[in-house]
């Protein structure tokens, strides 16, 4: 279980109904990585916006200091050209009749830690032990509010205005928007940027020497623009550096924010750049803040579709970025990229379609709304284990079984099942596909120079790590495959009498120089006998069968940890994912 490293006041749920296309969505869980996914039209964008609209709700009005007689106005900073600010006659639905009681209800439900219990007991007067539950009731011309706590359901309007200000003062919600024009989204990077600089307000010599202030922020942005460089590079290569000029900004005392300049060959402002590296910007500030802990405010990520304007392998680089941020920081996301999808928990996802919010039960259910086709016989699928050859499946699969009941209940019920690669260069096109189709994916690959060339491909491109490879290494031999690890003894007098050959009193085949395959080969060479692809496939169906009659005693006692890595790893999966397989 992945531990959260902050222990700041947390969203746990959210309710919304009537608001655009939603009509309800109860009490919905929020986690520290939740996934909004769904059809086209169907109301993602509408939710994800519907939270940080109550938000910002909350924000506005103790800004504002409205009083409870004068609450005649929608409420926000109009972010967003007016998308971000709640309007009766554009986001009830249209479908619902209109009159004095219509309203859409907005409720947010945050889990506080044992402090922040104790400042809000100050705050309301009395001992305060559950989570604090926050309604928004918004009318045609007028906005309510209500303030709960979750077990005796006692109303604290009253103190409203102190505890919006207490959750002003120490969350926040930071929102990405798909349409990512250039002002808005350079505004979220500085924005970032000064809360970072904001270090600096401290310091006397900031106060007092302007002068002295670009020399102050120097060694700031040095590390910010290394953190940067680093975070942006990894989505895209040819971005060599990211610098951060702060001496115009503070030659015309207008902002703590330095100007960002991207070099990719070009250095060019980020206001001209295209809308993939600002993203990527906005995102990756963020991160960096997420090591840091420079902001004082906890905040809460929202995006809007993150994969737009990148390609397949960033996307995979960005789901990494995604969870390490999830670790101090809640983040929700839209998307429409299976790649981002939560495969481990489905329940983290949360699944909106016909104007309707529910977490995902399964992961068949994903793949449905998502549109993903996949063979019926690997709908249930949520493990793909990629074998190099036919013989291999075969031998991999017969070893698992009769290591471990559960792996094997685990094949018969298809949640694992095996994928065939003809050859270890397919490895990063099969992991691809099947990661695309909504499959976890490992692999149990041949110790040879064209597999490991494979899995560092692979491993590059974000794809697989090194916990899910599993290579048939034999001690003492340079190159390795699977019939490596089987006992001579178990199969040598079948060759013997179809092919006169005695392997175990031929010279070649005793050099464990060379992975089995060219043993083999060289021992029927040098025994006057005809070897090609044919005999070669034969004989590898000879050792395959042999293994599936005498089972795990077939394999060389010596040599079989590489299955018996798989089969722990296998089964801690099982164990890992119980909640996704139920």
């Amino acid at each position: 279980m992945k531990l959260r490293i902050s222990h700041d006041m947390k969203i746990r749920k959210f309710t919304v109904e009537n608001y655009r296309s939603i009509t309800k969505a109860s009490a919905l869980p929020v986690h520290d990585l939740s996934i909004l996914i769904g059809p086209n039209n169907e109301g993602k964008s509408n939710l994800l916006r519907a939270l940080v609209i109550t938000m910002y709700t909350i924000q506005d009005f103790f800004s504002m200091g409205q009083h409870r007689a004068v609450r005649s106005r929608s409420f926000s900073r109009r972010r967003d050209e007016g998308a971000l600010e709640y309007r009766f006659e554009r986001d009830f639905p249209l479908v619902l009749p209109k009159n004095s009681k219509s309203h859409s209800l907005f409720k947010i439900e945050f889990e506080l830690t044992p402090a922040e219990k104790i400042k809000i007991g100050k705050i309301v007067g009395k001992k305060f032990t559950t989570n604090l539950l926050i309604s928004i009731q918004h009318f045609k011309n007028s906005v309510t509010f209500g303030v709960f706590d979750t077990k005796t359901k006692i109303n604290y309007d009253k103190h409203e205005r102190k505890i919006f200000k207490y959750i002003s003062e120490n969350f926040e919600v930071s929102y990405i928007a798909a349409i990512r024009d250039s002002e808005r989204t350079v505004s979220i990077v500085e924005d970032m940027i000064s809360k970072e600089l904001s270090i600096l307000k401290k310091d006397k010599k900031y106060q007092t020497l302007l002068s002295k202030l670009e020399k102050l922020q120097k060694p700031v942005l040095d590390r910010l623009s290394i953190s940067l460089t680093k975070g942006v590079s990894n989505f895209l290569p040819d971005v060599k550096s990211i610098q951060l000029d702060s001496k115009e900004r503070i030659q015309r005392f207008s902002s703590l924010s330095p100007k960002v300049i991207v070099d990719d060959g070009i250095k060019t402002s980020l206001e001209q750049k295209g809308d993939g590296i600002k993203s990527l910007m906005a995102i990756s500030i963020i991160q960096h803040l997420t090591k840091q802990r420079a902001a004082k405010k906890n905040i809460f990520l929202a995006i809007e579709e993150p994969e737009s304007h990148l390609h397949p392998n960033a996307i995979h680089k960005l789901r990494d970025v995604l969870d390490d941020i999830s670790k101090q920081y809640q983040v929700i996301i839209s998307t429409h990229s299976p790649l981002l999808v939560n495969r481990s928990d489905v329940s983290r996802n949360l699944i909106v379609n016909k104007s309707q919010v529910t977490a995902a039960h399964d992961i068949s259910n994903i793949r449905d709304i998502l549109g993903v086709k996949i063979a019926d016989n690997l709908r249930t699928a949520n493990m793909l284990i990629l074998v190099e050859g036919e013989e291999d499946r075969q031998v991999i699969k017969k070893c698992l079984e009769e290591l471990s009941p559960n792996i094997k209940k685990a094949l018969e019920q298809g949640i694992f099942s095996f994928d065939v690669l003809g050859g270890g260069s397919n490895l990063s096109h099969k992991t691809s596909m099947w990661q695309n189709s909504l499959c976890d994916v490992c692999a149990f690959l041949d110790n040879d120079a064209e597999s490991q060339k494979a899995f560092d491909i692979a491993q590059k491109n974000s794809l697989l790590d090194s916990k899910e490879v599993f290579f048939a290494l034999v001690n003492g031999y340079k190159e390795s495959e699977l019939e490596d690890m089987i006992d001579l003894s178990s199969y040598q007098n079948k060759i013997l009498d179809k092919y006169g050959v005695d392997l175990s009193k031929t010279r070649e085949f005793r050099n464990n120089k060379q992975k089995w395959s060219v043993r083999v080969k060289k021992a029927f060479q040098g025994n006057s006998k005809r070897w090609n692809n044919k005999t070669e496939l034969d004989i590898k169906h000879m050792v395959a069968l042999t293994i599936i009659d005498l089972g795990i005693k077939s394999l060389n006692k010596h040599h079989k940890k590489p299955i018996i890595h798989l089969q722990k790893f296998l089964e801690e999966y099982l164990k890992t994912n119980k909640k996704s397989m139920m």
